[in-house]
């Protein structure tokens, strides 16, 4: 029994540095895509900038477009020339991306996290990040995907 109860506390280390290894991963991914930024467009910065500033809200790419004073069309096609992904891909994966630094940074529930990122109901927010990682929020939480 004593085997089983260091074995598990191994695991659980291993784990804790393996999640803390992969978040300065992507900590020295953001700051070496800094560089890549800036052979974007100015229309694709001023589009990531735009949803930093208003992704609680919800928008649309529509909406998105005509904040910047340029059609969605346009706007399509320079996030798939810029990026290889619709504005669509980079609203949800900027979402769900500040929705794991909340699950994996703070204590607050779920729940909270929902209401945070502005959600009307956690069960909506729930399928929502699902949709895009394929996995909960409770299960990124516990396992730390």
């Amino acid at each position: 029994a004593k085997t089983l109860a260091t074995a598990s506390r191994y695991s659980q280390f291993v784990r804790m540095q393996m999640q803390a290894f992969l978040h300065y991963l992507s900590g020295i991914h953001a700051s070496t895509t800094t560089d890549v930024h800036s052979a974007l467009s100015p229309q694709i910065l001023a589009f990531r900038q735009t949803l930093q500033q208003h992704y609680k809200e919800h928008l649309n790419v529509n909406d998105y477009a005509e904040r910047l004073h340029i059609s969605s069309k346009h706007l399509i096609d320079l996030c798939k020339k810029n990026t290889g992904k619709t504005p669509l891909q980079l609203i949800r994966e900027y979402t769900v991306a500040e929705a794991k630094r909340l699950l994996y940074n703070t204590g607050i529930t779920v729940k909270e996290v929902a209401y945070e990122l502005n959600f009307d109901d956690p069960a909506n927010f729930s399928k929502y990040f699902k949709s895009v990682c394929g996995y909960s929020p409770a299960n990124y939480r516990r396992d730390g995907q």
